[in-house]
């Protein structure tokens, strides 16, 4: 059973999000604040968080920064009333994996958390067993049987390890992100194959999401700086112009 964790100062909002989840089998909890919320991820088990933005205590963006700076990689859904927030969200690179704009029904936005927990947990030992829901785009990221997720890749003195969501290098482990996870699965899964941004976008991000291609480079560029050496010029996770991007393969 999945647990939800939700950061929302509106007890009316909050409690119409919980008692739909409940339905579809997710349970949740509720803070009204930032504070505190690095100590609850660390110490309860939480497999997807939603976030409002404007909170009484701080920022929902800056909480997300926080979050990802500690490592921890659980989906993160930004809630929002203001159109400007959704240009952070797909233009900042915050680390959030995707967003609803207020007023929402609250069917719609469990329809978006159960989606993520089917593209954040299909890698192993967590519960991927939430199916699609009414409305949703369904399996918009499909893993084959022979998936790159069940093995480990080496990029020069990388390696990927996508069912442990991270890379190790000389200098340390660094952490992926759902989303980052699951862009490299579709690279790994088809070495030196051309995507263009809008076929990425409908793999990862699915057909019927609300949001907008433009966040593909965005993602590109955050693992750039996870797997090159110089993210500027980068040597396996290439641009081929008026085309897309491709992962080179690396020569055995």
């Amino acid at each position: 059973m999945s647990h939800v964790l939700i950061v929302e100062d509106d007890d009316d909002i909050a409690s119409a999000v919980r008692d739909h989840l409940a339905r579809e089998a997710i349970t949740s909890a509720h803070t009204r604040r930032c504070g505190g919320v690095l100590d609850r991820l660390s110490s309860e088990k939480f497999e997807a968080l939603i976030l409002d933005v404007m909170l009484p205590d701080g920022s929902g963006f800056d909480l997300c920064r926080d979050i990802r700076a500690k490592g921890h990689q659980l989906p993160i859904l930004f809630m929002t009333a203001r159109s400007e927030d959704v240009d952070e969200v797909l233009g900042l690179g915050l680390g959030g994996d995707d967003y609803i704009t207020k007023p929402f029904t609250s069917s719609s936005l469990v329809a978006r958390v159960k989606a993520q927990l089917r593209r954040a947990y299909s890698y192993g030992d967590h519960d991927a067993s939430v199916g699609p829901a009414a409305g949703s785009s369904g399996a918009a990221f499909t893993r084959p049987s022979s998936s790159a997720a069940s093995r480990t890749v080496k990029l020069g003195e990388r390696c990927i390890d996508l069912a442990a969501g991270e890379i190790t290098s000389p200098g340390g482990n660094t952490n992926l992100t759902a989303r980052e996870r699951a862009l490299l699965e579709v690279f790994i899964e088809h070495p030196n194959q051309v995507f263009t941004r809008d076929r990425l976008f409908d793999l990862v991000w699915g057909h019927d999401h609300f949001g907008d291609p433009g966040t593909v480079p965005v993602h590109i560029r955050r693992l750039r700086e996870k797997l090159e050496d110089d993210p500027s010029q980068p040597q396996w996770l290439q641009t081929v112009r008026g085309l897309g991007y491709r992962l080179r393969a690396p020569r055995t």
